[in-house]
């Protein structure tokens, strides 16, 4: 039985991204760096070479399989480690309701085999 709170479909992109460190400059993420592998209304999941540590913020563009895009603010809230790839979820810190609403309408889409 699923215990999610929201519902996750599979999101095959690369992501671009900085990363937000307080009183630091933002760092750069390579598209190579980060593999998103799925998205709920609460956040992403993704995979890396590199390692990010809980709480590390994200200042990033999410663009839907289905052309939707909108820019976000996420934080790393859980991580584990495969042998030489990490494994993290992230939770959507900075998520309108017109967001929200496109990934709801993606996931509609995607469970009816549009994509």
């Amino acid at each position: 039985m699923e215990k999610r709170k929201y519902k996750r479909v599979i999101m095959n992109i690369t992501l671009k991204a900085r990363s937000i460190v307080p009183n630091e400059t933002s760092v750069p993420i390579t598209d190579d760096d980060i593999y998103v592998f799925d998205i709920s209304v609460g956040g992403i999941g993704f995979t890396s070479k590199k390692h990010y540590p809980i709480g590390m913020f994200f200042d990033t563009n999410i663009v839907l399989l289905n052309g939707d895009k909108f820019s976000c603010v996420l934080q790393v809230v859980r991580s584990s480690m495969n042998n030489d790839t990490f494994t993290y979820g992230c939770e959507f810190l900075s998520l309108t309701d017109t967001d929200r609403t496109r990934i709801e309408t993606y996931q509609a889409l995607l469970v009816n085999g549009v994509y």
